[in-house]
Formats: C-alpha cells, structure tokens, sequence
C-alpha cells in the first residue's frame, strides 16, 4: 500500500479518536455535580451549627469585698518605732509604726493612756493629778495639752474655793434668821394691836366722860396720849415687819443673782475646758493622722520593703499592708477598653488563667459577669466576675486565695455562627459598595 494511504488513514482514525475522547460522558458529569452539591451542603450545615466564641480578653485582678489594705506613709523621714513583726496579728487602730517627729514617744504614749482613761470631758477632768500636769516632751501637742491643763486647773480652784457658794450659803442663813424675826414682829404687832383696841375703847370711855364733865381734861389728855402712843408703836411694828419681808425678798434675789453668776462662771470655765480637751483631740488626731501608721482593720500584718527603725521613708512609701482576717468570696475585676465593651454583658462566661498558677498545669478559673460601670474611668470600663465556684478550676483543683492575684480574663461576649463569621465581613462591604 502506498504511503500516502496509510498516512492518510492514520489521520482519520485520529480524528475519530480525538472525537470519542474529547465528549465527556453524561453520567459523569451528573455523579459530579451532585458529589459537589453534596459537598456545599455539608460545609453549609458545619457552618451552620460550629458556633465559634467571640472574645473580649483583658487584664483581671482576683481580690475580695475586704481587700488588703496598704499602710503608706503620710510624711518622710525616719521611722523611729516599729511595734510590729510580718504575718504578726494586730487589730483595729493598733500602732505598726512612727516616723521622726517632734514628739517624744514615751510622752505619746501617757498621752495616749489619759485618752484611754478620759474617753469623755468628766473623766478626763477627774483623771487629771498632779504627776499628768508635768508631761513634757509632746512637740507641737504640747501647746494645746498645757492649754488643757491649765482649763482644768482653772475649773478645779473655783469649784474648790466656792466664793458664790459660801456667799449663797451666808444669804440663805441671813433669810432664815430674818423670817425668824418677822414672826417674832408678828407676835409684836399682835400685842401692840391689842394695846391699840384696849387704848381705844379707854379713850371712848374717857371721851364720853369728859364730855359728862365726870373726869379732868388732863386725864383726858392722857387718853388720848396713850391712844396716840399706841397708835404709833402698832405702825412701827407694821412698818418693821414689811422692812423684814422686804429684807428677805432682796437677800433671796441676791441668792438668784449668785446662783445665776455662779451658773454662768461655772459654764464658762467648762466651755474653756471643752474647747481646749477638744482642741488637744484634733491636734492629736492630726499628729497621729500625719507620723503614725495605724492599722485599719484586724488582720495580719505583710511587710515589703521596710521593716526597722532608721531606715527613711518618702511621702507616699507602701511600707506594709494588713491582710484582713475575715474570709470574703472571692471575685475578679476586670479592666477593658472602649472598644467593643458594648459587646459585654451581665451573665455573660468568663474564663480566667491566672498568672500565680499555670492554665496548663491547674487548669482555669470559670466566672459570670455581675455589673459593669456605668460610666468610664479614664477610658476604661470595670467588670466585676463573680465566681460561682469560688478557687475551683475547671481542672477540680482548689487554689489557695492570694491577695490581688492577676491574670488573663476572656469574656466570651457572643457565640457565633461560621457562617454568619463568613457573611458579616461579606454584608459589610456589600452595603458600604452599593448603598
């Protein structure tokens, strides 16, 4: 056969060839769209139903309705008394320390025993002696203390002197006396008066008599003398009895007068004594308020940095903290942004990985949002995280509370959908483009 014709065979089966494989099978092609179709719609389903959880994660500080409470410094200096050892019990307004002032501190301290023993005005009055007017050493207390001193000496001599008193007492012996002799010119007037009706009916008789002619004139005379007499003795017994009753009437105004001054005086000097007891508390106050730390709380005692005498202190210094005795549950609190803190929400799940205990190792702490501040501090917004299963991990291990412990808190604001995490982006742009 030539060679032309089986070239020119060779190319027709080609074509043929070429024609058969080139058509792509129709069972194929169905078996292939519904394999994809099948596909999508499980994608579409997981999508559906895998929930991914939105996190807000943040700083968080473990702590307690009754924190620790720092003890800092309110003036610089030197600490020239320590009273207190670390993790030592102390309680409610106990001395931990005092820095360099003018006070001696033995002074201070018989000045803090009369405070004790003088809690009000009247027992501070009686517990002043002789021995508590020598403290010395007191600084710029010193001042007010002698101030108060002298107040209460002052109130003492005129209570013990009594002037008004024994003026008091000497007028009301001198009203008795006098009533006395009122009722003794009583008794007089009583007589004279007699006199006087027993001279009148005498000088009636003489007068008809005279008029009869039976008797002298001179012994009239004498009638109406004795009339006259008489007379004059019953009014000046009258008048001596009203000169008494007014006698006693001015002493007892003079008593009113004397009890009123003695009142006012007696008030004086005990406003005086109130005002500088008074004065001496707030400058004391002031004083302890300014070079003492005091403990607020009962508690034990957590000492940093300083922890003897002679060493200085600055404005400001943390130089202990009490740790509170009571147990109170614990919760976190933590601190978000501006950003996306409109996504949390109370009851929302708080997973918490602290930075004492390793997530890994102990597992996580797992909490509720309680409340959320209203209002921005400084940019930021607080959530408090109540733990309803207080110290217990997800990993059933108790943890020991610590004081302000940190960590990780992750608010899980929302669980959402893959696909809605797929589309959201997709929608936003959609109506940014074509709005």
């Amino acid at each position: 056969m030539p060679d032309n014709l089986i070239e020119r065979a060779i190319e027709i089966r080609s074509e043929e060839i070429d024609e058969i494989l080139g058509r792509t099978p129709s069972w194929i092609l169905r078996r292939g769209i519904l394999l994809l179709s099948v596909i999508v719609l499980v994608l579409l389903n997981f999508s559906w139903f895998f929930r991914y959880p939105d996190v807000i994660t943040a700083p968080v500080t473990i702590t307690s309705a009754n924190p620790p409470t720092a003890v800092s410094a309110r003036s610089g200096g030197r600490i020239i008394a320590f009273f207190v050892n670390d993790k030592q019990q102390v309680n409610t307004g106990e001395y931990l320390a005092i820095i360099e002032n003018s006070a001696d501190t033995g002074s201070i301290s018989k000045l803090r025993l009369f405070f004790k023993h003088a809690d009000t005005l009247n027992e501070a009055i009686q517990y002043i002696s002789t021995d508590s007017t020598k403290l010395s050493g007191l600084g710029y207390l010193q001042q007010p203390y002698t101030s108060f001193i002298q107040a209460v000496i002052n109130f003492q001599r005129y209570e013990l002197l009594s002037f008004n008193v024994k003026k008091i007492e000497a007028l009301k012996t001198q009203i008795r006396l006098t009533k006395l002799y009122i009722e003794k010119l009583k008794g007089q007037r009583f007589l004279q008066g007699m006199n006087l009706k027993l001279a009148q009916k005498q000088f009636s008789r003489d007068s008809l008599l005279f008029v009869q002619q039976v008797i002298a004139a001179s012994e009239f005379d004498k009638a109406e003398t004795q009339l006259i007499v008489n007379k004059t003795s019953f009014k000046n017994s009258e008048m001596a009895l009203s000169n008494s009753e007014i006698q006693v009437s001015q002493l007892e105004q003079q008593v009113i007068e004397l009890h009123l001054t003695r009142e006012n005086e007696s008030k004086q000097l005990i406003d005086e004594v109130n005002n500088s007891y008074k004065n001496l508390r707030s400058r004391f106050d002031e004083w302890e308020n300014q070079f003492v730390l005091k403990s607020t709380t009962n508690g034990n005692v957590s000492i940093g940095n300083y922890w003897s005498v002679n060493q200085n202190v600055n404005v400001g210094d943390n130089i202990m903290s009490v740790i509170p005795e009571e147990e109170e549950m614990a919760f976190g609190r933590i601190t978000i942004g501006m950003e996306n803190s409109g996504k949390v929400k109370q009851g929302q799940t708080v997973n918490i990985k602290l930075s004492n205990f390793n997530y890994n190792e102990f597992g996580m702490l797992t909490g509720k949002v309680k409340s959320i501040s209203l209002v921005p501090d400084q940019s930021n917004y607080y959530v408090e995280v109540e733990l309803p299963n207080g110290l217990k991990t997800n990993y059933n291990k108790q943890l020991p509370f610590l004081h302000e412990m940190t960590g990780v808190g992750e608010i899980i604001t929302e669980d959402m959908r893959l696909i809605e995490r797929i589309l959201g982006p997709m929608r936003s742009l959609y109506k940014e483009k074509f709005r």
